[in-house]
């Protein structure tokens, strides 16, 4: 960017600060203003301490910060802000957002890609990247409710022969204001037997009420988990893109088997090729 002005959005990687790239690194450094957003991922402690000693001071960014970003384009309109993400920038629609704002006021402004989530489980498991549908994210149940989506698009994509890729929530609240608490596996666990539970009300109003096309193909996907949840085949990522990662296999019934540590999150196999079930196999404890 050759503006001396402007917003660089910059992907830090996952893990730790040895997963950015030489450019997002040299992009950070030279920047006038840096801000973490620190809302959708997170990192150790002593990871930022090594990130903030590497490239200079920087402020933090929570959820309002971004979706409510003006203080951050009158700042880029003076000099040049590098918003640090977690993972990859692009990943979320309000990234994108952020952009497109820019964009609309003639901030000049730049990507720096990173390592994300998406292809880190997808390439560390040793399943068949083409092989996942649409991932999806496990809420926090807020107040007395709580999401059930989750649960129907792991269903859809078991009925396609679909892994899933199952991301888990950080924030109790749903606020993104701070405090947060990354989803541990036990936590993903009570979770999903409440979404099931959540679902199966819904369904006898349902029949009750109406029933159409898209309710019908909900139910018969449905029919693809275990009549028992607790045997839902899993695996469980630890730590990905840390010295620490890790992976483990067996059931949702048996999670707390699971290694814990900072960051989680979890796939949902289909049925395995012979090379996938030697990948899991090989890499992937139970």
């Amino acid at each position: 960017m050759a503006a001396k002005h402007g917003l660089l959005l910059v992907g830090i990687g996952m893990g730790d600060i040895h997963s950015m790239t030489t450019s997002a690194l040299n992009a950070v450094q030279n920047a006038d203003l840096r801000i973490l957003e620190s809302y959708t991922a997170k990192w150790n402690d002593d990871d930022i301490l090594k990130l903030k000693e590497t490239v200079g001071e920087f402020e933090y960014a929570l959820r309002p910060d971004i979706e409510n970003p003006d203080k951050i384009l009158a700042q880029c309109q003076e000099k040049s802000v590098a918003v640090m993400v977690i993972g990859d920038p692009m990943q979320a629609t309000t990234h994108v957002d952020l952009l497109l704002r820019a964009e609309e006021l003639e901030i000049p402004y730049k990507v720096y890609h990173g390592i994300s989530i998406t292809n880190l489980a997808t390439g560390i498991s040793g399943l068949s990247n083409y092989r996942f549908g649409r991932p999806t994210t496990l809420t926090y149940a807020y107040g007395g409710w709580i999401a059930t989506s989750p649960l129907e698009v792991i269903s859809v994509n078991l009925q396609l022969n679909l892994h899933t890729l199952v991301l888990f929530d950080l924030d109790p609240t749903g606020l993104g204001t701070g405090n947060m608490q990354p989803m541990l596996p036990i936590d993903a666990r009570k979770v999903m037997y409440q979404m099931l539970e959540k679902w199966q009300e819904d369904s006898l109003q349902e029949i009750e009420e109406v029933v159409d096309s898209s309710f019908n193909f909900k139910q018969h996907s449905m029919k693809q988990l275990p009549e028992n949840l607790s045997q839902l085949p899993v695996v469980v990522c630890t730590d990905l893109g840390t010295t620490n990662q890790s992976l483990w296999r067996g059931i949702l019934g048996s999670i707390e088997k699971a290694p814990v540590g900072n960051m989680h999150c979890m796939i949902i196999p289909s049925r395995l090729s012979e090379i996938e079930e030697k990948a899991l196999n090989k890499w992937a404890k139970e």
